[in-house]
């Protein structure tokens, strides 16, 4: 949610004092919020041109390539097209949250890829390294009570078959285990993403049915984007695809006031 909220103030602060809109100071805007961006292109359509001073505009396109959003998250690729844009630009001076300057719901048409590089690097991340050591120990504490499991390496790839592939490496005071789980992604409901055909292996082989599905009871509960709605973010998936080192996803996102 919080890189939603950085990429509208991006936005809308090319709404000036003087109420213009101009597209140079938008990119410079976001390039400022997003240090470590590669490439950063917006287009804004806008016709009548004076409509702007009532802090509205018809259209804001968006391209980006090797987006930095937080120092552990770049996305490989970013588009975005909005609808049209009306905010209340005494709100949008006095700073704070954007979300408090629309007028109405924002709606976009999104696009992103993720590349299994950049992945693995947010993976990497301290603040995730600590959550997955949790999610190892509570799985080992349900296999083998008792034994403390500690998470090494781990590595994600996307296939050109069209499933995900991660495989990790978990030491125990007894041995060292890696242990491989793949599957592909399906969308359900256009707000769940769920893990489907998963097959998980230790050392190679494949774990006895019971075991297999406890351990894969937490993995197939499937990611519901109707939790951001919460927050003001309502998002829809209209096509996932894996491919040959990347996810892309296509979709629709609306922020409300």
């Amino acid at each position: 949610m919080e890189f939603f909220t950085v990429l509208l103030s991006g936005l809308l602060a090319g709404i000036g004092p003087t109420g213009l809109i101009l597209d140079q100071v938008i990119e410079s805007q976001l390039h400022n919020r997003l240090p470590g961006s590669e490439t950063i292109t917006v287009r804004v359509d806008n016709r009548p041109n004076h409509q702007v001073l009532q802090g509205k505009v018809d259209r804001i396109r968006l391209a980006t390539a090797g987006l930095q959003l937080t120092p552990y998250l770049r996305l490989h690729t970013l588009e975005l097209e909005t609808d049209p844009v009306s905010v209340d630009l005494a709100t949008l001076r006095r700073g704070g949250n954007p979300r408090a300057s629309l007028r109405q719901p924002l709606n976009a048409a999104t696009r992103l890829v993720i590349h299994e590089d950049d992945l693995n690097a947010t993976l990497a991340a301290p603040e995730f390294q600590e959550r997955l050591q949790g999610v190892v120990t509570r799985l080992g504490a349900r296999l083998s009570p008792g034994e403390q499991y500690q998470l090494g390496d781990l590595a994600v790839n996307f296939t050109e078959t069209g499933r995900v592939e991660v495989t990790a490496t978990v030491k125990s005071s007894q041995e060292t285990i890696v242990v491989a789980l793949a599957g592909a992604l399906a969308v359900e409901e256009g707000h769940q993403i769920a893990l489907v055909e998963p097959a998980l292996t230790l050392n190679g082989n494949r774990l006895p049915p019971f075991v297999e599905a406890i351990a894969l009871e937490n993995l197939q509960r499937p990611f519901d984007l109707t939790s951001l709605e919460r927050q003001g973010l309502f998002v829809r998936i209209l096509q996932l695809k894996i491919e040959s080192e990347q996810l892309a996803i296509a979709g629709f996102v609306r922020l409300t006031p």
